[in-house]
């Protein structure tokens, strides 16, 4: 990690470098995340908390019905429980396993018991298209877990990952979930859980956040710890609302992967030559107040990340630092947030009572999965025991042994989607 006395250098050198002709550029952050945002200029990025789902099969059977059942092919799980002949008492129950991560084991014996999870479904699922099993179980969820209003239907179907995530990977029931890993009538029941799980807090999650995660980083923001967020790109907004406002990010930023970056997102780096941005602002107008991030310092160094790109040919980007200072409405220094331009490494996991890690669901994969080809090389097995990383779309922070239990599920006999991969 780069010191503070390093930045404070960059700083200084920045003096020299304002004295280079060159302007200034001035953003609002509606401007910068405006990718990101939609028509009533509120991030699309959702914050969500945990949803008391609030259903009851008398409410809700009719509904489904009238607005899914006639789009569900024959076979699927949804039609299945529609045509049960107790359809309305099947549904409470299955609402009231899904509310918690203590009742997931009752919706396993609901499933099984409904038939949904065998040997005969795991060799129709084996001999189908993976992404055709994969639309069988979004189907089913999104339509068990249905609602008019988008943002209702989603925090639902997070609630309900993060259940699942909890289930299969934090104990007191992860020996009943690797257990499943090896029998193969579970491997449907499991599929449903993966799809689950990938699809909102991966496929259509990776930009989302957990409420509880943003505040358990503000509480330690205020004890005076820096925010460590991995390959964390310009997602700063968020942090910056609830007050964390001393952040250092680490992401080689390549620019094959444009679709998770904010359109700008070169300048926020480097800003623009020949003065590299020094003297630039990011304003956000928050419900706190107005803050300000201001460019005091670059650095660029002649060491290259090089990776190969989508075509698979390699590409090649200097490693550099970026330092901002960040500012509160009366122009008072609040923080500062420091942008390496590299890949992570495994110092970067060393406990530090200075600073707290953060992650996005699907970084948390790479460095899980352990000898993998999408593996980063980061090797959790040498993680101190009381290690844990916070992760954005997870309610609780991630320790050690959560990411051992991740690492041995990725190299069991069960195979399905890779939990950090093919991000939508």
């Amino acid at each position: 990690m780069i010191k503070k006395v390093f930045l404070q250098g960059m700083i200084m050198s920045s003096i020299g470098l304002s004295a280079i002709s060159y302007a200034a550029i001035t953003q609002t952050a509606e401007t910068f995340f405006s990718k990101w945002a939609k028509p009533t200029g509120e991030p699309a990025h959702y914050v969500f908390q945990d949803r008391d789902l609030l259903l009851t099969g008398q409410d809700r059977l009719a509904g489904i019905r009238q607005r899914l059942g006639l789009a569900i092919e024959p076979n699927q799980p949804l039609r299945m429980v529609l045509a049960h002949k107790n359809a309305e008492a099947l549904l409470d129950q299955l609402y009231a396993s899904l509310c918690s991560t203590a009742g997931v084991g009752n919706f396993i014996k609901l499933i099984q018991q409904e038939g949904l999870s065998s040997d005969s479904i795991n060799e129709q699922e084996c001999l189908a298209y993976f992404k055709t099993v994969l639309n069988k179980y979004i189907a089913f969820m999104e339509g068990l877990l249905y609602s008019d209003q988008e943002f209702e239907q989603r925090e639902r179907l997070f609630t309900v990952a993060n259940n699942f995530f909890e289930y299969c990977f934090c104990m007191p029931t992860y020996p009943m979930f690797k257990n499943f890993l090896e029998t193969s009538e579970y491997y449907p029941l499991l599929r449903l859980f993966y799809t689950t799980i990938w699809n909102n807090l991966a496929g259509i999650g990776w930009k989302d956040w957990h409420v509880s995660c943003l505040e358990a980083l503000a509480t330690q923001a205020r004890q005076g710890k820096e925010v460590v967020y991995i390959a964390g790109g310009c997602d700063l907004y968020y942090l910056l609302q609830h007050g964390v406002y001393n952040i250092r990010v680490i992401d080689p930023m390549l620019p094959t992967q444009p679709r998770y970056y904010v359109t700008d997102w070169s300048w926020f780096i480097r800003g623009m030559a020949p003065g590299n941005g020094i003297g630039d602002k990011l304003v956000f107008n928050l419900p706190q107040g107005k803050i300000t991030m201001k460019r005091v310092g670059f650095k660029e160094f002649d060491d290259k990340i090089t990776l190969n790109g989508d075509d698979g040919s390699p590409i090649s980007v200097n490693k550099s630092v970026t330092g901002w200072l960040v500012y509160d409405a009366k122009n008072q220094k609040i923080g500062q947030v420091t942008f390496e331009r590299r890949l992570c490494q495994q110092h970067d996991f060393v406990a530090d009572p200075r600073r707290v890690l953060l992650l996005s669901f699907n970084e948390l994969y790479y460095i899980t999965c352990v000898g993998q080809k999408d593996w980063w090389g980061i090797d959790p097995n040498m993680f101190t025991n009381n290690f844990q990383v916070y992760v954005k779309q997870l309610r609780k922070p991630v320790g050690k042994h959560v990411m051992l239990h991740m690492s041995y599920a990725d190299s069991s006999p069960f195979q399905f989607i890779k939990l950090g991969t093919c991000v939508k």
